[in-house]
């Protein structure tokens, strides 16, 4: 049953004691029912109705959570899900650099700055918005972590040669520090160096506290 039809109640789908009209809708749209009832009873017993009625299906809703956090000169890359298939994406607001494709990824080379962003998602006649504000750094929160781990971690060094035993809280930092690195970058190499280099500083701290030095 195509959208925009009109349709006339069959006689079997109307209840016999209430005239309640019945059946099982599977496709979305809006239609044009006529309903005509017929009193073999009385003269002329036949009556028509017309009316509007629109079928929609399941509720779209956005299903993703936005990234709002990002650093300047990072490709940006969010992809947009929705409960339902079939959608179509649009950016209502967004700065100039950024885009969204036909599969709800939003993408580009970002400025620096805060920025209002408006997602559309149109399914059939239902109509949703993801609005949020982005906010692009010059350096993000994972690097100011790094930053703070690497300059506790030298404090700690230079210390230890003074106070034996804060070489080994050095070297617990240290470790720490090498798994917040794997964790955040993936980078193998960088996570083994800083390890050994950790494990090294604590057994330091643990010789020269036994031996007294």
């Amino acid at each position: 049953m195509p959208p925009s039809t009109e349709i006339e109640i069959p006689s079997s789908s109307i209840g016999a004691l209430n005239g309640t009209v019945y059946g099982f809708l599977t496709q979305e749209g809006v239609f044009y029912v006529n309903v005509t009832l017929h009193d073999q009873a009385i003269p002329n017993g036949t009556v028509s109705n017309n009316y509007t009625l629109t079928v929609i299906g399941p509720i779209l809703v956005f299903t993703s959570s936005p990234i709002t956090e990002w650093v300047v000169n990072q490709s940006y890359d969010y992809q947009v899900t929705t409960n339902l298939s079939g959608v179509t994406f649009s950016l209502d607001e967004a700065p100039f650099w950024l885009s969204i494709n036909s599969t709800g990824v939003v993408f580009g080379n970002p400025a620096l700055g805060t920025f209002e962003i408006s997602i559309r998602a149109v399914k059939g006649g239902q109509t949703v918005w993801q609005n949020y504000t982005l906010v692009v750094s010059a350096i993000g929160t994972t690097d100011w972590i790094l930053i703070i781990f690497l300059v506790m971690f030298v404090i700690l060094l230079v210390l230890g040669f003074v106070m034996p035993f804060v070489h080994i809280l050095c070297g617990i930092e240290g470790i720490f520090f090498a798994l917040f690195i794997f964790d955040t970058t993936d980078s193998i190499p960088l996570t083994i160096i800083m390890s050994a280099f950790s494990i090294l500083i604590l057994l330091l701290g643990i010789t020269r506290k036994v031996e007294g030095i």
